[in-house]
């Protein structure tokens, strides 16, 4: 198996299904940087691409050459499993924090991260970049995963927690017209 982040997740995400435990986690210290680690993306190292391509397939290629082009695409398909599996690990833990509403003090809350994420990431766009910036992946990570927990809602003007899909005030932000997939959602923040 990849030695991806998946199975973290998976211990955090049973961790926090104890209400005490995630409201322990929420008021710590430590809980924007730990999300932060959550939310990153682990890099491929040299034992996973062993496993992943340890032969490739391309066009007009023998089977004696490299492996067959069922061999490749079933390799491609157990890689994007895993990819998915994380994604929906990190985006179930982000919902686990809306669901859980506020704490004392404002920590603690997907909201409280994202502007803790922005701050830290101010000088981004500088020649010379401060030290102490996130990962590429975690800005990644968290922006999919906010376009995944807002795009149901933002598709059609209706409440995605509504059993009858009825509209919510206030909640269309563009028409159906105007958004028809995740990637039209921009997000401007002037850092």
């Amino acid at each position: 198996e990849l030695s991806s982040s998946h199975p973290y997740l998976a211990v955090m995400l049973g961790l926090t299904s104890n209400g005490r435990v995630l409201d322990l986690w929420r008021s710590s210290d430590y809980f924007n940087a730990s999300l932060e680690n959550f939310m990153a993306r682990k890099q491929p190292n040299a034992n996973d691409l062993q496993k992943l391509f340890a032969q490739v397939w391309w066009k007009g290629c023998s089977e004696d050459d490299g492996c067959t082009k069922d061999e490749m695409r079933e390799k491609e398909a157990h890689l994007k499993r895993v990819v998915d599996s994380v994604e929906d690990a990190q985006c179930a833990l982000c919902r686990r924090l809306l669901e859980a509403g506020r704490v004392p003090g404002g920590r603690g809350t997907l909201l409280g991260f994202t502007e803790w994420l922005v701050e830290k990431n101010k000088g981004i766009t500088r020649n010379v970049p401060p030290p102490g910036l996130s990962d590429i992946s975690v800005l990644f990570s968290v922006y999919f995963t906010l376009c995944r927990i807002l795009f149901p809602g933002l598709r059609n003007g209706k409440d995605p927690s509504s059993p009858t899909g009825s509209p919510r005030p206030g909640f269309t932000l563009f028409s159906p017209a105007q958004l028809t997939d995740p990637a039209d959602l921009k997000v401007r923040m002037d850092l």
